[in-house]
């Protein structure tokens, strides 16, 4: 994707995708409102309790400093660290299900699709 666009995965993901489908959420954490995400917790199996998950929300900043497209992308954690509500992401999987459509409106050319 960034290399067809030369755009950063959570800038276009952004541009493209969440804002024509106004839906708030992102990959990139730096750029989100923290007072609007969910406390992520994890199990310690050596103390069988949960506690806040300490990379979760981990700032990505130091890693952005020698970012280079098309190489770099990881850092998101493309196929599955984007921060959505559960709603948006059914909205957000809808529209990939309708080959980029949703509710009649092109969000993705089908050529990007492929």
């Amino acid at each position: 994707m960034e290399k067809f666009s030369w755009k950063r995965l959570d800038h276009y993901v952004k541009e493209h995708i969440l804002n024509p489908l106004k839906l708030y959420g992102g990959y990139n954490v730096d750029e989100l409102d923290s007072s609007r995400l969910a406390a992520i917790y994890e199990y310690r199996t050596d103390s069988a309790e949960f506690i806040l998950s300490p990379g979760a929300y981990a700032s990505r900043k130091p890693l952005l400093v020698n970012y280079r497209l098309g190489y770099s992308t990881p850092i998101f954690s493309p196929t599955g660290g984007m921060k959505i509500a559960a709603p948006g992401l059914a909205t957000y999987m809808m529209m990939h299900m309708n080959y980029g459509k949703l509710n009649g409106k092109r969000i993705l050319n089908r050529k990007v699709l492929c």
